[in-house]
Order: structure tokens, then sequence, then C-alpha cells
């Protein structure tokens, strides 16, 4: 069976430029500890893997062999768009709904706020965003 985990965790560290022995002093760990995941032999706990993924910049689905994409906030556009259509339609709809309107507002910023940051915003960021959406959203029911 295909070390999955083993062979991204050595090709991150690698980027990183990092020995086995570095890599591992950064978590506590002994170099035999990092090789014996690297080569299969052990397994790491959930938090750990959560804290190498972390450490690595990557996604601990990454890590495990879930997916392809190593980057943890990846920005899917045709979702945004999709996410961003149902808050305009929300906006649109008669009679509207404050819950509803909100609720598609906010699937829309999960959809974009990784993308803009890729951390977490301060909650006057996040109003801005909002406002921003608002008025967009105003200006497309104008007509303008």
């Amino acid at each position: 069976m295909k070390n999955v985990f083993g062979e991204r965790l050595r090709e991150l560290r690698k980027k990183k430029k990092l020995t086995a022995k570095k890599f591992g002093e950064k978590f506590g760990l002994a170099e035999s500890t990092i090789s014996g995941y690297e080569n299969g032999n052990r397994s790491p706990d959930m938090h750990l893997i959560k804290e190498f993924a972390d450490f690595l910049g990557c996604s601990t689905d990454y890590l495990l062999g879930r997916t392809d994409n190593p980057d943890p906030h990846a920005y899917d556009e045709e979702d945004a768009e999709v996410a961003f259509q149902k808050v305009i339609e929300a906006f649109k709809r008669k009679p509207r709904s404050k819950e509803y309107t909100m609720e598609k507002v906010e699937e829309f910023m999960q959809v974009v706020l990784p993308e803009l940051a890729g951390k977490e915003i301060s909650k006057e960021e996040y109003n801005i965003l909002l406002a921003a959406i608002k008025a967009t959203i105003m200006e497309q029911q104008n007509g303008k």
C-alpha cells in the first residue's frame, strides 16, 4: 500500500529545507519518529497531523491523501459565483426574509473569505465586506 502521508510529509518538509531532525525538533519529536512517519512504519495522532499541516501550510486532507490540492484555503471561483447568485436571489425575493437573506450572505462569505486572507478577519472587516455585497446587489437590482 502506498504511503501517501509519508511521501507528502517528506516532500513538504524538504520544501521548507528542513532535515528530519530539525523538523522533529519543532514538534518535540526525535528524528527517528519523523523517519518512521515518512517511511510508513509509524502513524501520528490526529492532533499532530493538524500541527504538521498548519506548519507546512497545507490541509490535513492533502497530507492524508484525500485531495491533491495542498492549499487549505482553496478558492473555487465557480462556487463563489453560485453562492453570490444565491445572495442576489435572496435580496430579490418578495417578501424579503432577513433570515434567509443573511443565511445566503453567510454562505457566500464562507466561500470567499478564505481567498481574501486565509485567516480570520475582524468584525469591522466583515461588516465592510457585507456592506460591499449589499451595495453591489442594490446596484444590480436598480439596473446600474
